[in-house]
């Protein structure tokens, strides 16, 4: 189980800021949480006088983690602090065990505040947050995606002839859809081969994102379609494999449809771009990953705090959003050519 406890000792070169030391304490530790703390820390301080008997700092039933923390021979405490007593002490899994830790060191139990603002945290420097929301979230488009993915979505139009087509429309002749039935599937110009993701559609006219190249998806547009090519409309929908990042750290929640913050500079090297897959045959786990590389065009410093995937390059698409998920660590990019590698792992 995870220990948290607030130390002054400063972590950064300056001396300025105190950090929060994290300790992992095994779960078949045989702590006696009635034990008296005044007669360890008695056995504790003779043990050392005693030239550092090893086997005499141990040899006190029911003290085990408070031994292994604080003792004054070769404690973990002492390793991180010094001398000094911690400012505080959390343990959310048990809280008996927050509370005998408080009870031997004499300290409060329970986060401060606002400690990721006055503390170094596993989440980075003060004022670095990346508490809030969960680490991943399947959005609510996103479960239609998988739906529609998965399941089908047996819409499928076969083989038609258009009568008017822009860089973000195709229209049919006639009027051959049911209005709204196409959302999220693929329609291809079956005369040129590029493809668009349907966002909306009226009983006649299809809005796309853009048409793609299917041979760089993460490219430049593909052609727009002529007036009279023929089309289809697959059942299904596209992968989520595009990347985009983000500069806020705010909670996600299912409703969400576009990614709060998301850098969409023209231009510059931190725009969503196409991810590179990876998947090991027979496993329910695949990654995304990309790299990237900020350049004279992006707003720095940039600090990211999450990602998300999605099924279209163009950003603003509401109905596109697959997951977004905070980081386990921020990271800032200062300079023109600084890059962030980027692996995002889903287990389904």
């Amino acid at each position: 189980m995870l220990v948290e406890l607030g130390n002054a000792h400063p972590k950064n070169a300056g001396g300025t800021y105190a950090s929060v030391t994290y300790v992992n304490v095994a779960h078949t530790n045989a702590d006696d949480y009635s034990i008296d703390v005044n007669a360890l820390k008695e056995h504790l301080f003779q043990a050392a006088m005693s030239a550092g008997d090893a086997y005499a700092v141990h040899n006190f039933p029911g003290s085990e983690t408070l031994t292994e923390l604080f003792n004054p021979v070769e404690g973990l405490w002492l390793e991180h602090s010094f001398d000094a007593t911690p400012a505080w002490v959390a343990c959310d899994e048990d809280p008996a065990m927050a509370d005998f830790i408080a009870a031997y060191c004499g300290c409060p139990v329970g986060r401060p505040a606002g400690v990721e603002e006055t503390y170094y945290t596993n989440s980075g420097a003060p004022g670095v947050n990346m508490s809030p929301g969960p680490t991943a979230l399947v959005v609510n488009n996103g479960l239609d995606i998988l739906s529609r993915t998965l399941g089908g979505l047996i819409v499928g139009f076969n083989k038609a002839t258009a009568t008017a087509a822009t860089t973000t429309s195709l229209t049919a002749t006639a009027t051959p859809f049911v209005a709204s039935a196409y959302i999220g599937c693929i329609v291809v110009d079956l005369t040129t081969g590029v493809y668009g993701i349907i966002s909306a559609n009226t009983t006649s006219v299809l809005t796309v994102d853009r048409w793609y190249n299917p041979a760089t998806p993460g490219g430049a547009a593909g052609t727009t379609p002529g007036n009279t090519d023929t089309y289809a409309i697959y059942s299904g929908g596209p992968p989520a494999w595009f990347i985009g990042i983000s500069t806020t750290n705010t909670a996600s929640v299912a409703t969400d449809t576009t990614m709060a913050g998301e850098i969409t500079t023209s231009g510059g090297g931190l725009i969503r771009a196409l991810g590179t897959y990876a998947h090991s045959a027979g496993t329910t786990t695949f990654t995304l990953s990309n790299t990237f590389t900020s350049n004279g065009t992006d707003s720095l410093p940039a600090t990211i705090y999450r990602d998300g995937l999605f099924t279209s390059f163009v950003n603003g698409g509401t109905t596109t959003m697959m997951v977004e998920t905070l980081l386990n660590a921020s990271a800032t990019l200062s300079l023109s050519g600084d890059a962030l590698t980027l692996t995002h792992t889903l287990t389904v």
